[in-house]
């Protein structure tokens, strides 16, 4: 189960790639819940008190603190987590590697590359799944 959090101060944004995350899932036939986040402040206060989150969908432009502070404060802090940035302007791009961010998807969003990412995460996931095996 992927555990994604969708911060942007865009509703109509937000509702895309909800939708998107729903279809995938579909498509997939694989569990991921979606919670969505109208800034950076109201996800990093909902981070501390519950830090479940695989993947982070960030858009960089917005009211208040802008996403490469959230995803340089996460770091900071150690936590490991998928960042996947969004914005309608590719000026950021440099500073969205520096944080380590798995992709960067422009706006408008495109289905194939927001299910693209998805995929990645979910290899990712895989990957790093460790099992304990126990004789009975």
């Amino acid at each position: 189960m992927l555990n994604i959090a969708i911060v942007d101060d865009e509703q109509m944004h937000r509702d895309i790639l909800a939708k998107y995350i729903g279809e995938w899932t579909e498509r997939r036939h694989c569990e991921a819940q979606a919670e969505r986040f109208t800034s950076s402040e109201a996800y990093y206060f909902a981070w501390c008190a519950d830090q479940r989150v695989d993947v982070l969908v960030l858009d960089i432009m917005m009211g208040g603190a802008d996403g490469i502070s959230l995803a340089r404060r996460l770091r900071e802090q150690g936590k490991d987590l998928t960042i996947i940035f969004t914005t309608g302007i590719a000026d950021y791009m440099q500073e969205g590697y520096e944080v380590e961010a798995m992709h960067y998807l422009l706006k408008p969003l495109e289905r194939e590359k927001v299910w693209e990412c998805l995929d990645r995460c979910l290899k990712r996931q895989e990957e790093e799944t460790v099992w304990i095996l126990l004789p009975t």
